[in-house]
């Protein structure tokens, strides 16, 4: 049995290089990181991370003049004593998005 193998895989200069920028920084190499990588999906018998097809519905970036009306109606409603508990805003991002966990 070798002692190594070898892996292809194909990806644009632009992620090879930024990638390695990054394993640079934590000082490890392009192979350490990919057998990381590997030895992780084996301990989870799967991605290492969560994999979804479908997308939170997110809203996207807010204009500043969005941000500015729901900023003023926050604070008018902090003003006449309505406020929501740590749970009850976690319950509302699951219900309207789909979160599972916070």
């Amino acid at each position: 049995m070798s002692r190594s193998a070898t892996v292809y895989a194909r990806v644009t200069p632009e992620i090879k290089d930024q990638a390695e920028q990054v394993y640079n920084e934590l000082g490890i190499s392009m192979t350490s990181a990919v057998e990381v990588f590997l030895r992780a999906s084996i301990r989870e018998r799967g991605f290492p991370f969560p994999v979804n097809l479908t997308r939170h519905s997110l809203p996207s970036a807010c204009t500043k003049e969005e941000i500015d009306t729901a900023l003023r109606e926050a604070f008018v409603s902090m003003e006449n004593g309505k406020s929501f508990t740590n749970e009850e805003v976690k319950e509302h991002l699951r219900a309207k998005y789909g979160i599972k966990s916070l």
